[in-house]
């Protein structure tokens, strides 16, 4: 089983810092900001040996860096295995990696923002945590426990 706030950590400790901006600017993921549908906040692709991270130029910047830090996690944690590939060229559970992805994001940065120690003594609500680090409240919870 995966300890994804263990990698998360080595991540953070590896290139430090725990902005998903600056950690894909020292892995040299290039990150662009274009249009895309609505229904797509971001993904990434690999051309050659040189990973790409596209977001949805539309999302706000808080909900961006989850966006980056979610497909980071794709790519440290799966080897770079998108859930495109996995949809249509194998049987693998793409639920379980977006929720791996998810959960990799949330830590990367929720755990390291000072904000999450205010959570967890009652200080601040899953939902305002959520409203200002741009991370979904289900995973803001999900990390929290």
């Amino acid at each position: 089983m995966l300890n994804i706030p263990q990698i998360v950590e080595k991540t953070v400790k590896k290139y430090g810092t725990s902005d998903p901006f600056e950690i894909c600017d020292r892995m040299d993921i290039k990150v662009i900001r274009q249009e895309l549908p609505d229904n797509v906040n971001g993904f990434f692709v690999k051309i050659l040996k040189n990973y790409v991270i596209i977001l949805n130029e539309s999302c706000p910047h808080e909900f961006s860096r989850f966006v980056l830090a979610h497909e980071l996690g794709h790519i440290i944690i799966h080897g770079g295995t998108n859930s495109i590939d996995m949809r249509l060229n194998t049987n693998l559970c793409v639920e379980k990696h977006e929720r791996q992805a998810d959960c990799f994001a949330g830590c990367l940065l929720l755990k390291y923002s000072g904000l999450c120690n205010d959570a967890i003594d009652g200080q601040v609500t899953s939902e305002m945590l959520s409203m200002v680090t741009g991370v979904p409240e289900d995973v803001v919870r999900s990390v929290l426990l």
